[in-house]
């Protein structure tokens, strides 16, 4: 006896200390579904949609002309190398002009025994009409005599022009810059013999540049509608505008991209979010052929989407939501969105969703509706 009375206390002793601690954590669980949950939340922002694609080009001029010796003949000096830079009707190179001088000479030669002819026909034509005039002579004496002093006139006419074309031809042997700029590469060297119209000299014209660039084939219908800006390597952040000139209406057979050719600008282009160092309208003249440049095409697109974290979306089986967090009392509202589509890290959002508003963007699928939150960090 003394054995079970000494048990039943220590039972009912177990039970309510049981009893407690359970009662202990009941509270303690109630006061932590009441507390407000900790999130990270970002603010609703449209704007435009701006894809922005860079590509590498390489600085050219706009105008490039290889200019060559209107006649043939051997090479007697060059007067400029690469690099150097030349003024309108400055002397590029020049031909060994020996044979061209005894052309020239015999056309004065020509010139000079066409006159004498002339001279003797006309005056004797001149005798004719008078003596005709007194019937000393005939009419068909006259009419020969008119026939010589005719072809005497012409062949006249024939030896200025000879002399005149040997006179070009002679300054012909002087290749000169039709128009200030720099040689940009060197054919010919002295002594070599070079044919008529050869390319000698590449001269770029003083002026426009412009930047060429490889475009992929999924870009050349969407090339001519966006928005484009270059920079230049050793400018740093600098940046010009540009505007498509020239757009290769055949892809290259190995790399099967289209040349694109884009003038630098001075006018500033339609400011882009993406975008944010201004372009420089000073420093285009600074831009030399053969530098290294990044083309920069954004979409011009108007339409405006809000960007927010993959992690932000939320489907239970109904469609594309959003937890939006009321700032004022912390409770949760789930809205229907319309997503535009995806990026890498983000999804565009269309509509469904107010400009401002804050939305959960971590731990969506643990949330319920009306539920009490408090934003710990905020994504921007």
């Amino acid at each position: 006896m003394k054995t079970t009375y000494s048990f039943i206390p220590s039972a009912l002793i177990s039970l309510v200390l049981i009893a407690g601690i359970s009662g202990c954590n009941e509270k303690k669980a109630t006061d932590a579904g009441l507390a407000p949950r900790p999130v990270m939340a970002m603010a609703v922002k449209y704007e435009p949609k701006n894809t922005v694609r860079s590509f590498v080009g390489v600085v050219r001029p706009r105008v490039e002309s290889d200019l060559g010796f209107r006649v043939s003949g051997k090479v007697e000096k060059r007067a400029v190398q690469v690099g150097d830079r030349v003024k309108a009707g400055q002397e590029l190179a020049e031909l060994d002009a020996s044979d061209l001088y005894l052309q020239r000479q015999q056309a004065d030669a020509e010139l000079d025994s066409a006159l004498s002819s002339q001279r003797q026909a006309n005056a004797a034509y001149n005798r004719g009409v008078i003596l005709r005039k007194q019937g000393w002579t005939t009419a068909a004496d006259l009419d020969r005599l008119k026939a010589v002093s005719d072809e005497a006139n012409g062949r006249m006419l024939r030896a200025k022009q000879a002399v005149s074309l040997a006179n070009n031809t002679l300054g012909y042997a002087i290749l000169l810059a039709d128009s200030d700029g720099v040689v940009t590469s060197t054919m010919i060297e002295a002594g070599q013999i070079v044919a008529a119209g050869a390319p000698a000299i590449r001269v770029a014209q003083s002026g426009a540049r412009e930047v060429v660039v490889a475009i992929p084939e999924a870009m050349v219908e969407t090339v001519a509608k966006s928005s484009a800006s270059i920079s230049l390597w050793n400018r740093g952040e600098r940046r010009f505008g540009a505007k498509l000139r020239e757009l290769s209406p055949s892809a290259d057979s190995s790399t099967r991209t289209y040349q694109a050719k884009f003038t630098l600008i001075d006018e500033q282009p339609k400011k882009v979010e993406t975008i944010k160092t201004e372009i420089d309208k000073t420093e285009i003249s600074k831009a030399e052929i053969g530098m290294t440049a990044t083309l920069t095409l954004s979409d011009a697109d108007t339409e405006k989407f809000a960007r927010l974290p993959l992690s932000s979306l939320f489907n239970d089986g109904k469609g594309t939501s959003l937890w939006v967090i009321d700032t004022k009392t912390g409770a949760l509202s789930l809205k229907p969105v319309v997503v535009a589509g995806y990026d890498a890290q983000n999804a565009l959002i269309k509509s469904g969703v107010d400009d401002g508003e804050m939305v959960v963007t971590l731990g969506v699928q643990k949330l319920d509706a009306g539920q009490k939150v408090r934003i710990v960090a905020n994504v921007f």
